[in-house]
């Protein structure tokens, strides 16, 4: 696993645009029929993905990614740290989430997404 690995752009656009709420920069790096899985809930197509986006935004989610990994294989790891106006009831002080992209053509086609361990 690659762990000095620059983002490509459609990923590097989905963090920019939820660390600066644009959620126009952060959908242009989804391809069509893309999927994704936060909190165990499935957001499959545009309209539900913009809509999840819309939720992210609306917390003022912010990401600082921590580490970056690649398989080679048109999949990238981020493990960040996120902060902002959600409930926290249960969760750790330092959240952690781990996002795992799978890229097609250059736009991402899969996302899930896991709370992770801090200290590992």
């Amino acid at each position: 696993m690659n762990d000095s690995f620059a983002l490509p752009a459609a990923i590097a656009a989905y963090v920019d645009g939820m660390n600066h709420g644009s959620i126009d920069e952060m959908a242009a790096g989804f391809a069509w029929g893309a999927w994704v899985n936060d909190e165990h809930t499935e957001h499959i197509g545009d309209a539900a993905i913009r809509k999840w986006l819309e939720g992210a935004l609306k917390a003022q989610v912010r990401l600082a990614v921590r580490k970056v990994r690649s398989n080679g294989h048109a999949q990238v790891i981020i493990d960040g740290e996120i902060d902002g106006q959600f409930p926290r009831d249960g969760l750790p002080e330092h959240i952690v989430l781990t996002h795992y992209f799978s890229l097609e053509n250059g736009k991402i086609s899969q996302l899930i997404i896991l709370l992770n361990d801090v200290h590992r």
